[in-house]
């Protein structure tokens, strides 16, 4: 499961981050995960951006996630703030 975020997590982050900018440099994106109830890919993304826009990273835009799921058939929407 991890692995699987790490990937979905490196994809998204090379897409966004304005790599020609920086092109002697290694950008190190590490999350832990303290609780894992649901929405932990989506809450991760959305801390790595934050991490990155903090770190004065350049990027292409801010990336945002949220899940989405049914419960009962009822829709289910997933924000995750931080």
């Amino acid at each position: 499961r991890s692995t699987e975020i790490s990937l979905v997590i490196r994809q998204t982050m090379e897409a966004c981050i304005l790599t020609h900018l920086m092109p002697r440099s290694q950008i190190d994106i590490y999350v832990q995960v303290l609780q894992a109830d649901g929405g932990t890919r989506s809450a991760c993304i959305n801390a790595a951006t934050l991490a990155l826009a903090d770190a004065g990273i350049p990027m292409r835009d801010l990336v945002t996630s949220c899940s989405a799921g049914y419960l009962n058939s009822t829709p289910l929407l997933g924000i995750y703030l931080l």
